[in-house]
């Protein structure tokens, strides 16, 4: 059994938005669905190399003028099946369910554009105004990958095959995201760097030096994107933090993945690239008692069937807002499925009491209570009435 079409990830326009936070910039920054950032501090590094390929050449000063937060892991199946149930789209890995935590693969650019649209979304009460969660542009993932002393390798200039998922240590698969953490880290703390997927960037594919006004970061363009970190099938000299793939936008593969930064939009990263543009970012403890927050992590706990916690979620969102139809209506699905139906069938009618032009409310009470032949046919009918005039 699914939530109802019209309500199974209803995204609920606030009527109020939690205040942005602001004051000494966090180190690692969580989302309310899981997702963990880790705080990379404005400053200049080296980016490319002069010892590696053509395309990495030459080795340059890239200064990038603000903090940004860079996914600690890439995106993992689990985290893409709740977009692709959204959507109404077939997940792009066949047996997902057997590899949740490892990353999502056999995507396209356009794939991951349309990822990070529907994230912000989602996510846009728990960050300031102004800030998006978006892919990162070559000189940040660089950068998160290797900090600012030109290292070859996320953890130093020695390839280690302990440290990462390559062809060296002949798994010759996806493995789960941090599994080689924290000894492969970042000097950051970001897992996965060099190995296990190629992850799409938001950069065009052109020679350096890197310039951010040059176009590169132009999203209109239909063009070659740049792809990093090796992949489980990159030897050591294509798993460096320099390396650069790159490949058409509409196409994907076994070994192309993506992770996502929290940092200024990329048409304000662009105009602000020359002079400095801070963002600070204060995360609380305990998510402030938004009736909208809870509501949308209900929403993806369900989908996540993280069933107990999607419950709790969504009667915060109801003691937050006692009238909120849709997570009265989603509560009630939820105990359905789990034949708590007494539950289920008040939860349906705090629905209709909280908005009574809630169609699916109407019909889902009907037919629970047909089921358990409680009312006479008549009355189901005047049920299925009053449904009819709530459409």
């Amino acid at each position: 059994m699914s939530l109802g079409a019209s309500q199974a990830v209803q995204i609920v326009s606030p009527a109020y938005k939690t205040p942005v936070q602001v004051g000494t910039s966090v180190n690692k920054l969580t989302l309310s669905n899981g997702m963990e950032f880790m705080r990379v501090p404005a400053d200049k590094f080296l980016m490319g190399s002069n010892d590696g390929e053509g395309n990495e050449k030459p080795q340059h000063t890239v200064d990038i003028l603000y903090d940004y937060w860079m996914a600690r892991f890439p995106v993992t199946n689990e985290l893409y099946n709740a977009y692709a149930k959204t959507k109404g789209i077939t997940h792009p890995v066949d047996d997902w369910q057997k590899k949740k935590d490892h990353p999502v693969v056999r995507v396209t650019w356009y794939n991951t554009i349309e990822y990070c649209k529907w994230l912000n979304t989602l996510m846009k009460v728990e960050l300031p105004s102004g800030v998006a969660l978006r892919l990162p542009t070559e000189a940040e993932w660089e950068k998160a990958a290797r900090g600012t002393d030109g290292r070859e390798y996320p953890w130093g200039n020695i390839f280690d095959k302990n440290k990462c998922n390559s062809e060296a240590g002949r798994i010759d698969s996806t493995t789960s995201v941090g599994l080689y953490s924290p000894q492969g880290n970042s000097p950051y703390g970001c897992a996965d760097m060099a190995g296990n997927v190629l992850e799409w960037t938001h950069s065009e594919d052109k020679a350096y030096p890197y310039k951010v006004k040059d176009g590169r970061e132009d999203e209109q363009k239909s063009v070659d994107r740049v792809l990093r970190g090796g992949s489980y099938a990159g030897n050591e000299w294509w798993v460096p933090c320099a390396s650069r793939d790159q490949r058409g936008p509409f196409l994907w593969d076994n070994l192309f993945g993506f992770r996502v930064v929290v940092s200024h939009a990329i048409s304000k990263a662009i105009e602000l690239a020359d002079k400095p543009s801070p963002i600070e970012i204060k995360s609380p403890s305990v998510y402030p008692n938004n009736a909208l927050n809870y509501y949308n992590l209900g929403v993806l706990l369900y989908e996540q069937n993280r069933m107990e916690e999607a419950e709790e979620a969504y009667r915060q969102a109801i003691a937050a807002e006692p009238n909120h139809t849709s997570a009265h209506y989603n509560l009630g699905v939820l105990l359905e499925e789990q034949n708590r139906i007494n539950e289920a069938e008040e939860a349906f009618r705090k629905a209709i009491d909280a908005s009574p032009t809630n169609a699916d409310a109407y019909n889902k009470l009907g037919l629970l209570l047909r089921e358990r032949f409680e009312i006479h046919v008549s009355q189901v009918n005047n049920l299925n009435m009053r449904w009819i005039l709530a459409i």
